[in-house]
């Protein structure tokens, strides 16, 4: 059986109960659960709609940081310490 393409338009962004129904109740809840951990983390709200507006490279979505400031290297320190914890 051949997959179909469910989410058609890239430029229109589906809602909540579509997407709930294109990638199942568990896969939905554990891509929200962690999207809303990063929007909670200790980083610049610019940082932060970065990596909301990203497309994905593959099955990763990246989160780039130019570091010249001491106040940068503490956010990709808390994005590392963040990523550690999910092992």
């Amino acid at each position: 059986m051949e997959s179909q393409m469910q989410l058609r338009d890239p430029e229109v962004f589906p809602s909540e109960m579509e997407l709930k129904r294109v990638l199942g109740e568990p896969v939905y809840s554990v891509l929200a659960s962690f999207f809303e951990a990063i929007a909670a983390l200790d980083i610049s709200e610019e940082k932060k709609d970065e990596f909301a507006a990203m497309k994905p490279a593959g099955k990763l979505i990246p989160m780039t940081f130019e570091i010249s400031e001491q106040e940068q290297l503490e956010e990709l320190l808390t994005v590392v310490r963040f990523k550690k914890s999910l092992k």
